[in-house]
């Protein structure tokens, strides 16, 4: 991982309003194959951990830019989700909570994906051959 490719990333963050925010970056993380990148937040710190998997070098510019938006969208988004996760077992119950955090995870996803896509048209491309 270049310092250009580190730059960038710290550029993006702070576009996006993450300028406050401990973004660790990872490279070449043990992720499952259709696993672009995880972001991996530390629970009520703004720190975070981005993965990126051995597929995430074979992206586009493009690619790469939406998915580094995408990652860095999970932590404004990170909130609501210990949200979820801190009080919904107890109240729920086990088999309920898993039942609704899967779908609560997906819409989470999607929404997400759909945010970043657009917001990425508008955010700068990474360093060339990064």
């Amino acid at each position: 991982m270049s310092e250009d490719f580190l730059k960038w990333v710290g550029k993006l963050a702070a576009r996006m309003g993450l300028r406050d925010w401990d973004i660790t970056i990872i490279a070449n993380a043990d992720l499952p194959d259709s696993c672009l990148a995880r972001c991996r937040i530390a629970l009520g710190r703004k720190a975070a951990e981005i993965m990126l998997g051995a597929e995430f070098d074979k992206e586009s510019a493009e690619g790469k830019r939406a998915t580094m938006v995408h990652e860095l969208l999970h932590c404004h988004f990170s909130r609501a989700d210990e949200v979820v996760d801190e009080t919904l077992p107890d109240l729920l119950g086990d088999p309920v909570y898993k039942t609704f955090y899967t779908g609560f995870n997906l819409a989470m996803e999607v929404s997400i994906d759909a945010v970043a896509v657009e917001w990425a048209k508008s955010m700068p491309l990474p360093p060339e051959g990064e």
